[in-house]
């Protein structure tokens, strides 16, 4: 039986017997009824009330209760307690001050004294969503319950987070939020509430995720907007709200736009929104700023989805001007703004379809039309109050949230109203930045400037054609030109044409027939009525400017051509039909057409040559009244088709030309000017044929002699210069037909009448004579000893060239030979007695050459002596021996001239190698330096170190000579040594340097050293200075000392070198400014010194010295005051003797001056020096004072002897040279033994020994003339007398009185022999080449040390080539140089420049050293000339090489100079080729095939180029930027890949290396260290690129430097380029990119024109940021180095740290990250941006703007995205954590919002994503 049960016993027994600690499991239990149950929630509640319970644990157990409970009822009670609570919550401050309920657990508390807590319903709705609609009966509970009145706070901030997680989160259901937006709607009765509950939803707009839940959010729009006609709300407050609604619609309305989902929803209630009124003051509810929405509007107008949303549009803006117009003062928008809206507005108009039957579409243009009339009429050229302007946008952006894609348009905005709308967009890569480069183009079409006009509509058309979205802008673009052109106002005609020959024709595209076929609806109208209207002389203009543009037309699209031909064919059809009127623009027209048709088939001749051809000689032959202009066109337009290969130049000739040519003959010349310019274009073609016909030859004749033989005797300039251009094609020899006989003849015209066009004739000519030149006048290396090897390297050439020695040897040298021979079997069998073996050894050292070769073996058979170790050579033996044995004590003469053997020694060392390269020549020179300066450093002994010196001096000549760039580096190590150890000067005192180093022998050779090498290294100008200085130092000191019967040895040599090293530096034939004015002083010095002003001081054996080492390079031309001198002192010394006053010294060495100067440089004896002498010789040999010294008077006097009968063409046959010869031997036999020396010494001179040349190389024509006078029979008697005297013939002992005469016979014959096999090569060449003399006197120019000095060796008649350097040559000797003489120079100078090298070797540096001071111009076409061809030219390699040591004054000549042909032509020559020939052309292209065989290129030295290099360096720094960009280009492109590494080269591998750091601790290091100031310019940036290129090899170089203010824009410059050239070394690209982006971040430089960013940008893109994936990677990089600065702020102790912080990274996102990201996908990253903002405030939008979208780009790489979105993430978290609130946070939260869905949901973490999304 069931129990009765009472509601009232359970409620009170369950409140009796419950304890708190059972209370909460009571409640769960089924057998409590839900009226208990809600009673005990009731006695729960007034627990909380009174604190017996805690209200945050009561909470959470209700909560709990709800969630497991299953009875419905019950939940229904735990509900409504819970509601009670939160009731409780926001009507108690205790309660409320120490709760705050959040909507996700991670939210923390603002207040330490806070509990933060989820809110229940958010809870429960999440884990039981069934009870989401009791949830809802709660809410409406508390909403009616509510009574502000009794409420400590709102009730709304209780519950917002709970109507958060409704209304933001994407979690919830549509349901859900339709049931909380109805709550919200019922008719409560506070007042308050509901006015609470407007702005919290207003609120919710302003936070609601932009790209998420469309409807939604349109219906909380539409409910917010209900309320505006509500009286509850304030105005201003309504004001604000309906603004920042309307923004918030016109962002979503953007975005909508540029994304392609529907802006209509958002237009509809953007247009309501912007047309209400307040209901009190009928005031518009929303003034938004004009600057910002007009060109929204104009942008929403361009991209309208549909017409309605064009209606809207159209509605807003049209709302917007009329409002302006109603206003008093129309400063709400400027005017220039308007004119954004033309472009839209055209596009609009254009789309409207015309249908009598739609009002609507009548509406919308009537509309369309009433605007663009206004924009028109208020449109102005400049802004007004920038400033203000400005301020104006920054406050609305400060108090109105712009986000999406609308902020895009801010800094274009801001840009133009900085610039005046005059600015220059970058190359758009995306659609939402073309439109609006689109947009804010299009005013300034409107500008009252014509230059800025033009210059906007180039623009225009710029950024139409490019395809960044769907459709093209191209026709709205036309329609706005159209309009343009109507404007009466601002259009000129200047403009006009410009429109039509520009604008227009770049709107066509070949893709695109719709724009072209609208263009031509407009142009060919204007064709058709220019010659079907007769009397209208617009109508006749139009048609000329609309042909013209057809034309430009057909070049952007081909398909046209047929338009084109129907148009020219109409017009020549009317102009035969019709007589052309005199009618200026009749003219025009005609000339307008012919024009076009020659320009096409220029630019087309394949497509419409064939067409218009037939034309114009229809034309031709058809009308008689053709302008003259009009004929030359038709004649012009001739040529161009037999260019292109369409019809013979002959057939056209008969058919049409040759008539044209008879008229042109027939009139006056003046009247026929343009017409013969044109006809010679044809004969240059006729010149250009190569048809091989007797009928061609004679079409060809009849043009020479019929026309252009008349035409160059033409009085007018002009036709002189066509018909010289004309005959300049034709073959040279047609050509020399026409010119005078004689080639100096056609130079001399030149000069007297210059015409530019004679060039290309002479050009021809010359080519025509290097081509057809013996190959033997090019070859540098001929008779020496060295190269008389054949270049060939066979076995049988080389036994040929010996075999044919051996027949020359039965003419010339034969017994030379055979005393030779027995000299060298003496030697080698150690046969010689000791007393004599010195002179032996001096003797085989000059017979080497003839006798020990090593290049056949014994057998006869052929080795290969360079592939064998030096010691193994016969040649090293003898060296090694000679160095033992010689000693040089028998006389002075002998210790001068033991030089030549040495010489003749190393001739045949490196004979051999002739043909083995360069390379193999240095390595064994360096192999023979080495061997002979470890000797030297060993060497104890006074005379071996002597002997040493004296070889390594013949071994450097003889280097210098083969190769005179090793020969440099050779010789400056050698006077390093000698100066530094062995020179005795007035610094280094006696005392501190060795017995050795003092004697006099080691002294004596050094100096001799010195003063022979020291010429070889003239070209350092420096160190010849400091050479001079030396020397000069040494032989002029004071110290008196007279020649009694010895000399002193030091003294003397002393005096010896410096004249010597005078006399290389007055003749050395490449002398710059410095080296002449160096030779001069040292000359001036010298001849001061021995002239007897410093008489008290003079040393006679110095004074010899100075004497004799002046005669042994003597040149009368250069050293005229030193021969004037040598003849004054003779003649005074046979007046009067030898006087107190007269220096012996100076007197003896007169003779040899007198001597060797007796022949001038062209080869004319003077006999007035030669009668001197002869009668001072007479003097002398009466005079007892010079017994002891005579032999410098007979010797001298041999030797003037011999050189008279060679000038006289005598023969030894004849009786007076046999006379001088049999005295001479009479004595030797007769006379005691000092008379037998100078005798034995006498007749060597007389036989042809040269005792003070080191070579055999004197005078070219003595040579020549020696081998002509050469008689065997004349000389038996004199060698036989020599040979006995030296013992190697039979019949005579060796007297022991008489050793040293016998060994100087024996020097004697060695040094003949050397003669005579010089001679024997010489005529063997001549025989070879038959050529009789000429021949081997060419051999010999061009085997001397030096190169000719003139082209005297070509025909004087024939020669083209030398008739060009005589004219030069006269032309710069002359007395004035006038304008016309400098154009001759230029004329011949650029024939020159003209011709493909090489050209035969002469001495260039003269005559351009003179030009080069005549003119810049001319200066520069000389070095032009050099550079072309100083590949085989020594003189033209050191002008340029002048040019560079000298300082320029014109920057044209500097930057030529820095070139490629200045400085790059010795990097050339030092071995660095161009690594980009195709930019200037290689080598290879400037010379003849086949040549190399014949020439020898030159060569600069890796030290020379050095220095030139370093003191080169030291003058750029002064110079512009431009020059030192030129340089370092020139520089990087004959610089080896860094990577690249030189094994074979161990000097090339240096010069590379110093050349990098020469430049880097010169230019480079100064700019990335910030010493030296950057220009931002595109230059300067060039110029760090390629510094970089040129000298840092890996990061280190450039992170070592610590970024700043002053070196950022290199340091960024130099990254980029490091990445793009792979040479980040051990650091990654990355990572190095990563770490610059850090540091700008953190250093905070902002960069005036933001090229620093764009420079991190073009990095990223050159490592991995082509591809979409790749890029979105860089931005992930760039979020964590944001994050690692942000990181490092949570350390900071003060708020201002984390403002600074904050600062830090919103200026950075401002100016850096968002130029970056422009740059990789905004703008094209090759173009340069002038959209230059610096206002933060004015770019943060934009860079929201660019995050959202990066967002969406990652859409489609969801892993790039996840990885994104958790970096921003982190990044809000890290700002949420700092004390201070920051726009860094909010900015971030935007980000959030306004990124797509799918990124949001990517993220596992949703409370995080929803704790940013409901952030205030």
């Amino acid at each position: 039986m069931t129990t009765v049960k009472h509601r009232f016993a359970e409620i009170h027994q369950t409140h009796d017997s419950l304890k708190t600690d059972k209370l909460w499991s009571t409640l769960t239990s089924n057998q409590v009824s839900v009226i208990t149950a809600s009673s005990i929630c009731q006695k729960i509640l007034v627990n909380v009330q009174t604190d017996a319970f805690q209200f945050n644990d009561t909470l959470l157990h209700l909560q709990n209760l709800v969630l497991t409970c299953t009875d419905r009822l019950k939940t229904t009670v735990f509900l409504r307690a819970i509601s009670v609570l939160l009731q409780y919550h926001a009507e108690q401050e205790r309660f409320h001050n120490k709760i705050e309920f959040t909507l996700t657990s991670t939210h923390s508390s603002t207040t330490t004294a806070t509990t933060a807590l989820v809110h229940p319903f958010v809870i429960i709705c999440r884990q039981r969503p069934e009870l989401c609609d009791d949830i809802f009966f709660e809410v409406d509970f508390l909403l009616n319950e509510y009574n502000e009145n009794e409420y400590y706070a709102s009730l709304l901030d209780t519950m917002d987070s709970f109507f958060d997680s409704i209304l933001l989160t994407a979690t919830t259901t549509r349901e859900q939020q339709k049931a909380l937006l109805f709550c919200f709607t019922n008719a409560y009765s506070s007042t308050s509430l509901r006015t609470e509950l407007y702005y919290y939803l207003v609120n919710v707009l302003e936070r609601f995720p932009t790209r998420r839940a469309m409807v939604f959010y349109l219906q909380i729009v539409d409910m917010v907007i209900a309320v505006f006609t509500s009286p509850e709300l304030p105005e201003s407050d309504l004001q604000s709200i309906a603004t920042v609604l309307f923004y918030q619609l016109i962002c979503r309305a953007y975005d909508a736009a540029t994304y392609g989902y529907p802006a209509l929803p958002y237009l509809q209630r953007t247009l309501r929104i912007y047309e209400m009124r307040d209901i009190c003051s009928d005031q518009p509810l929303t003034t938004p700023n004009a600057y910002l929405m007009w060109p929204s509007f104009s942008y929403l107008l361009i991209t309208a989805q549909t017409v309605n949303d064009q209606d809207i549009v159209l509605k807003l803006m049209y709302n917007m001007i009329h409002r302006r117009s109603c206003q008093e003062k129309q400063d709400d928008i400027d005017n220039m703004l308007l004119g954004v809206a033309m472009l839209p507005l055209f596009q609009t108009w254009t789309e409207i379809v015309d249908d009598r039957h739609d009002p609507k579409a009548k509406k919308r243009k009537a509309l369309t039309l009433d605007i663009i009339s206004y924009v028109t009429k208020y449109s102005a050229n400049s802004m007004k109050e920038k400033h203000v302007l400005k301020t104006n946008i920054l406050q609305t952006l400060e108090e109105i949230q712009i986000t999406g894609a609308i902020a895009h348009v801010i800094p274009f905005l801001f840009s133009f109203i900085d610039n005046d709308g005059q600015q220059n967009y970058s190359t758009p890569s995306n659609s939402v930045t073309q439109i609006n480069s689109l947009l804010f183009t299009t005013p300034n079409v409107f500008s009252s400037n014509a230059s800025t006009r033009h210059f906007t509509l180039d623009q225009l058309a710029r950024l139409s054609s490019i395809n960044a979205g769907t459709y093209s802008f191209k026709f709205p673009v036309f329609l706005l030109v159209l309009y343009l052109m109507r404007s009466n106002e601002i259009m000129t005609s200047e403009t006009f044409l410009y429109i039509y020959h520009t604008v227009i024709p770049s709107l066509i595209d070949i893709n695109d027939p719709i724009s072209t076929a609208k263009v031509l609806q407009t142009v060919l109208p204007m064709i058709q009525g220019g010659y079907t209207s007769q009397h209208q002389n617009n109508t006749t203009v139009m048609a000329a400017v609309g042909f013209k543009t057809l034309v430009k037309i057909y070049e952007h699209q081909p398909r046209v051509w047929h338009e084109v031909k129907k148009a020219m064919a109409n017009w020549i059809l009317h102009r035969k039909s019709t007589l052309r009127s005199d009618d200026t623009l009749a003219i025009q027209m005609e000339l307008a057409v012919l024009t076009s048709m020659r320009d096409l088939c220029v630019q087309h001749p394949r497509a419409c040559a064939q067409d218009i051809l037939p034309m114009v000689v229809s034309l031709l032959q058809s009308c008689t009244d053709l302008n003259i202009a009009s004929i030359a066109l038709i004649v012009d337009i001739m040529c161009v088709c037999i260019n292109a290969g369409l019809v013979e130049p002959r057939s056209l000739w008969n058919v049409s030309i040759s008539y044209i040519a008879s008229f042109a003959m027939e009139h006056s010349q003046n009247q026929m000017i343009v017409l013969w310019e044109k006809i010679c274009n044809f004969f240059a073609i006729v010149g250009d044929g190569n048809e091989v016909s007797e009928s061609y030859y004679e079409f060809k004749d009849n043009i020479l002699f019929n026309y252009l033989e008349p035409l160059m005797s033409s009085d007018i300039v002009a036709i002189q210069s066509y018909a010289y251009s004309a005959l300049a094609h034709f073959p040279a020899e047609d050509i020399k037909r026409l010119l005078p006989e004689k080639a100096k003849q056609f130079t001399d015209e030149i000069i007297t009448e210059p015409n530019h066009a004679q060039m290309d004739v002479l050009r021809q000519l010359l080519s025509h004579e290097l081509d057809h030149m013996r190959r033997n006048l090019f070859k540098e290396d001929g008779t020496s000893n060295i190269n008389n090897k054949s270049q060939e390297s066979t076995a049988t050439q080389l036994q040929k060239k010996d075999k044919d020695k051996e027949k020359q040897r039965k003419a010339i040298g034969a017994k030379e030979a055979d005393l030779a021979g027995r000299f060298v079997k003496a030697w080698e069998q150690a046969g010689v007695a000791p007393g004599v073996r010195t002179g032996y050894t001096i003797a085989v050292l000059h017979t080497t050459n003839s006798h020990m070769n090593d290049h056949l073996t014994a057998t006869g058979t052929s080795a290969t002596p360079s592939s064998d170790p030096i010691t193994k050579a016969k040649w090293y033996r003898c060296m090694t021996t000679s160095i033992g044995d010689i000693g040089l004590t028998d006389h002075l003469l002998i210790r001068i001239s033991c030089l030549s053997g040495w010489v003749s020694l190393f001739e045949t060392a490196f004979g051999s190698d002739n043909g083995n390269g360069d390379s193999t020549f240095e390595i064994k020179g360096s192999q023979i330096l080495r061997d002979l300066l470890t000797r030297l450093e060993k060497s104890t002994v006074p005379g071996t170190t002597c002997n040493i010196l004296l070889a390594l001096t013949g071994f450097v000549l003889t280097i210098h000579r083969v190769s005179p760039s090793f020969g440099v580096t050779c010789a400056t190590q050698l006077i390093d040594l000698l100066c530094s150890k062995y020179i005795n000067s007035h610094e280094q005192r006696s005392s501190n340097m060795s017995t050795l180093v003092t004697s006099d022998e080691v002294q004596f050779a050094v100096n001799i050293c010195l003063g022979h090498i020291a010429g070889c290294t003239i070209s350092n100008e420096k160190l010849s200075t400091q050479l001079l200085n030396l020397m000069l130092d040494q032989a002029t000191s004071n110290k008196k000392q007279n020649m009694d019967t010895t000399i002193d040895l030091t003294q003397f040599a002393r005096g010896y070198a410096a004249s010597i090293y005078t006399a290389a530096l007055m003749t050395w034939p490449t002398k710059t400014n410095t080296i002449d004015n160096l030779a001069k002083n040292g000359l001036s010095t010298l001849l001061q010194y021995v002239n007897g002003t410093r008489q008290q001081g003079l040393s006679e054996s110095r004074a010899l010295g100075i004497m004799m080492g002046w005669a042994s390079r003597i040149s009368k031309t250069d050293m005229y005051d030193v021969c004037w001198f040598a003849s004054e002192t003779l003649k005074l010394y046979s007046e009067q003797g030898l006087s107190s006053k007269m220096n012996r010294g100076v007197l003896l060495g007169s003779c040899w001056v007198a001597a060797y100067s007796a022949i001038d440089d062209d080869g004319h004896f003077d006999p007035d020096i030669a009668n001197i002498l002869r009668e001072a010789a007479e003097k002398a040999s009466t005079d007892n004072n010079m017994s002891q010294h005579y032999y410098h008077f007979s010797v001298a006097l041999a030797y003037l002897n011999r050189v008279d009968f060679l000038c006289r063409n005598e023969t030894e046959h004849f009786k007076n040279f046999g006379a001088l010869l049999r005295n001479e031997v009479k004595t030797i036999k007769d006379t005691d033994v000092n008379a037998a020396t100078t005798s034995i010494l006498s007749l060597g001179s007389l036989l042809g020994a040269d005792y003070l040349s080191p070579t055999i190389h004197g005078h070219p024509y003595q040579l020549t003339s020696s081998i002509r006078a050469y008689s065997n029979e004349a000389r038996v008697e004199a060698l036989d007398t020599l040979g006995s005297s030296a013992g190697v013939l039979g019949g005579t002992s060796l007297a022991v009185g008489n050793l040293k005469n016998t060994r100087i016979a024996a020097v004697v014959c060695g040094k003949l022999n050397q003669v005579a096999s010089a001679m024997c090569d010489a005529k063997t060449f001549q025989d070879d080449n038959g050529n009789g003399e000429t021949a081997a006197v060419d051999e010999l120019l061009l085997n001397a040390s030096t190169e000719p000095k003139s082209y005297s060796r070509l025909s004087n008649n024939t020669s083209f080539l030398r008739a060009v350097f005589d004219s030069l040559t006269q032309l710069v000797n002359g007395q004035s140089i006038q304008q016309q003489e400098q154009h001759a120079i230029e004329i011949l100078l650029s024939s020159l420049c003209e011709v493909l090298g090489p050209l035969p070797q002469v001495n260039w540096f003269p005559i351009l050293t003179n030009i080069s001071g005549i003119s810049n111009h001319l200066r520069m076409l000389a070095i032009r000339f050099a550079s072309l061809h100083a590949s085989t030219s020594m003189s033209l390699t050191e002008y340029i090489i002048s040019q560079l040591s000298e300082p320029q004054d014109n920057q044209d000549t500097q930057r030529l100079l820095a070139s490629k042909v200045g400085f790059g032509k010795v990097f050339e020559l030092c071995g660095l080729p161009d690594r980009n020939p195709s930019l200037v052309g290689s080598e290879d292209e400037k010379r003849r095939r086949g040549m190399d065989a014949v020439t020898k290129k030159t060569r600069v030295s890796e030290m020379r180029c050095i220095e030139l290099f370093e003191s080169y360096i030291k003058l750029l720094k002064t110079m512009p930027t431009d020059i030192q960009l030129i340089f370092f280009s020139t520089l990087s492109d004959h610089l080896p890949p860094i990577t690249k590494v030189i094994d074979d080269d161990e000097h090339l591998e240096l010069l590379v290396k110093t050349l990098r750091d020469i430049t880097y601790f010169n230019i480079t290091l100064p700019l990335l260290s910030g010493d030296k100031e950057v220009r931002k310019e595109q230059q300067s940036l060039l110029l760090i690129q390629k510094l970089v290129e040129c000298s840092v090899k890996n990061s280190e170089q450039v992170k070592q430097h610590e970024i700043t203010s002053e070196n950022t824009y290199a340091h960024c410059i130099a990254v980029t380029e490091l990445c793009r050239l792979g040479r980040t070394g051990p650091v990654a690209p990355t990572q190095l990119i990563t770490d610059t982006v850090r540091q700008l971040l953190i250093k905070k430089i902002r960069n005036e024109n933001e090229t620093i960013w764009d420079q991190i940008a073009k990095a990223i893109l050159q490592v991995d940021g082509t591809s979409t994936k790749e890029k979105l990677t860089w931005v992930t990089r760039i979020l964590d180095t944001l994050i690692v600065i942000a990181g490092n702020n949570n350390s900071s102790d003060t708020e201002n740290e984390e403002e600074n912080t904050a600062t830090i990274l919103i200026e950075g996102l401002a100016h850096g990250v968002r130029q970056v990201f422009s740059r990789m996908w905004w703008t094209s990253p090759t173009t340069e941006d002038q959209c230059l903002i610096r206002e933060t405030e004015a770019l943060l939008p934009d860079v929201r703007y660019m995050f959202s979208h990066i967002m969406y780009l990652g859409n489609a790489y969801p892993q790039e995205q996840q990885q994104m979105v958790k970096r921003i993430l982190k990044l809000n978290t890290l700002a949420n954590n700092w004390r201070s609130k920051n726009q860094f946070e909010k900015f971030f939260i935007h980000v959030i919002r306004d990124s797509p869905a799918k990124a949001i949901h990517s993220i596992q973490n949703n409370d995080q994503v929803i704790q940013v999304v409901i952030s205030e």
